[in-house]
């Protein structure tokens, strides 16, 4: 035991930490995801609350094309500043769709956030199911976004 107290104190707050992350990462690797998605946003930069609710928006519109109760639809969001201009942006998963055409789907929510987001870029890919969730919001993508790890 230290001396100092408060060293204590914070080196049991980095274990605590680090044992919630682990079960973030277990309970994402648990989920059964469809779709990894990158929302950006343009120029003016909308301020951090109103690009919240751009995103939530999007997930309605996800909800009402996928015809999935809103509450049913499974999210998981990190948002994040860019490594070139350190934009932010968000990475989130998105799960729960019942749909067979994957697809169809994916073109569009495309569309819906290039309206909700006055033209601004997006991707949607299918959701890999040989990589735990955690590894996509933690950002070990690979191949395409290897530069970004």
């Amino acid at each position: 035991m230290s001396a100092n107290v408060r060293a204590d104190h914070f080196s049991m707050a980095k274990i605590h930490r680090r044992e919630r992350f682990a079960d973030f990462a277990h309970t994402l690797a648990r989920v059964e995801w469809q779709f990894f998605t990158t929302h950006t946003f343009n120029n003016p930069l909308p301020k951090p609350y109103v690009r919240g609710a751009m995103f939530w928006r999007w997930c309605q519109d996800v909800s009402a094309i996928s015809k999935v109760p809103y509450k049913n639809l499974l999210i998981a969001l990190r948002g994040e500043q860019g490594e070139i201009g350190a934009r932010p942006h968000f990475h989130g998963l998105v799960g729960g769709v019942a749909t067979c055409n994957m697809m169809s789907l994916r073109s569009q929510m495309f569309r819906s956030w290039k309206i909700i987001s006055g033209n601004a870029d997006a991707d949607f890919r299918l959701y890999d199911r040989s990589l735990a969730g955690a590894d996509y919001i933690c950002k070990c993508l690979g191949g395409a976004n290897s530069y970004e790890i």
